[in-house]
């Protein structure tokens, strides 16, 4: 921050709002609501503030900031955004002293802060929250991102639960029904229903609606946990496969 106030300079160009705003845009990754932020945002606000005044004091027509935020789909809305930039200045005591939130309506809706220190700063707030949604958006697409993580777990003890709900009723009772309840944190989600496929079968219900379902055995049902490094249904498919592999095993023997 203090290295774009640095580019402040007499023999700069008048109209340089540009190069200001690129220099405060690439140097801005704090919260100006944050203590240790307050002094150096306001020593920007205070030059970019001499910068304009130099360009009025030039003759040169005085130009509004050139950026304008509006909404983007998937963004924080410039609403929301200016919610909590306002909050941030109002729980920010050292923040007021240096700026002003009246805004500039166009048509009803927020163009802009008519202070141009508030503009300024109004700007890099928006584009910082901006660009920490949009991280975070990212950071939630990994596959072994906490918050995936976290939902395949829920969405397994959700399915475990379900698969109780069918031993119980098509089972080996309650106690075997328990067995499927892992911890007990959470109820058993919508109880399915019978007609579905696997319904009736607690095992396989929980195979094929895992999180990250098991693959099918060669009959077309998802393979049992319990045989999931072969990739069978139970423990006949297993043989039966295993007893086709050996048999062409041997023919290739013979023919040798």
């Amino acid at each position: 921050m203090l290295a774009a106030c640095q580019t402040l300079t007499q023999t700069q160009a008048p109209n340089d709002s540009e190069r200001m705003f690129a220099a405060f845009s690439n140097l801005y990754d704090a919260d100006p609501a944050d203590p240790s932020m307050v002094e150096d945002l306001a020593k920007f606000c205070d030059g970019w503030q001499a910068a304009h005044e130099h360009e009025q004091e030039a003759g040169a027509t005085a130009n509004a900031f050139p950026l304008k935020m509006r909404d983007r789909p998937g963004a924080p809305t410039v609403a929301r955004i200016r919610e909590a930039f306002e909050k941030s200045i109002a729980d920010t005591p050292a923040l007021q002293a240096h700026t002003d939130c009246q805004a500039v309506m166009v048509e009803g809706v927020f163009s802009h802060y008519a202070n141009v220190r508030t503009d300024i700063l109004w700007i890099g707030f928006a584009l910082g929250m901006r660009a920490a949604a949009m991280l975070a958006e990212e950071e939630r697409q990994k596959p072994d991102s906490t918050l995936n993580v976290m939902a395949r777990l829920l969405h397994d003890q959700i399915t475990a639960n379900q698969a109780a709900w069918i031993e119980w009723q098509h089972g080996a009772g309650a106690e075997a029904a328990m067995a499927w309840v892992q911890n007990g944190l959470i109820g058993p989600g919508h109880i399915p229903d019978e007609d579905e496929p696997y319904g009736r079968e607690a095992q396989a219900w929980f195979d094929a609606n895992c999180a990250e379902p098991l693959p099918q055995c060669f009959c077309g049902r998802p393979s049992n946990i319990g045989w999931m490094a072969q990739g069978f249904c139970c423990k006949a498919h297993h043989d039966q496969a295993s007893g086709e592999r050996a048999k062409v095993g041997a023919g290739c023997r013979q023919f040798r």
